[in-house]
């Protein structure tokens, strides 16, 4: 059996997580309905501990650290915002603006 990365653990992982999930949705404990959004905050933490161990390897802020980081943050902000229930009519606006700040950060920083 191979443990490492790439090996089909991970497929197995998520089977039997979905498999318990379901399990327990059965038998009548309550589960969030938008329990799918965990999909989207997992691989975002996943992604930032990626940017962290990519900054402790180079020992700067990179222009992989800073992409890595972007999609991670991007990925845990929309997966928590689902758990959470926000009204996309008031959190909309607020990625635009925080899209804008990075965008003119990203535009400084090369100045």
């Amino acid at each position: 059996m191979r443990w490492g990365p790439g090996g089909g653990w991970i497929a197995g992982l998520i089977l039997i997580g979905l498999g318990l999930l379901f399990l327990l949705r059965n038998f009548g404990v309550p589960i969030p309905e938008k329990w799918w959004a965990v999909f989207l905050v997992l691989p975002g933490a996943g992604a930032l501990w990626s940017a962290w161990r990519i900054y402790e390897r180079d020992g700067r802020v990179t222009g992989s650290v800073r992409s890595t980081a972007i999609v991670g943050l991007v990925l845990v902000v929309l997966g928590v915002s689902f758990l959470a229930g926000f009204d996309w009519g008031v959190l909309w606006p607020v990625i635009l603006i925080a899209l804008g700040a990075a965008v003119v950060i990203g535009g400084y920083r090369r100045g």
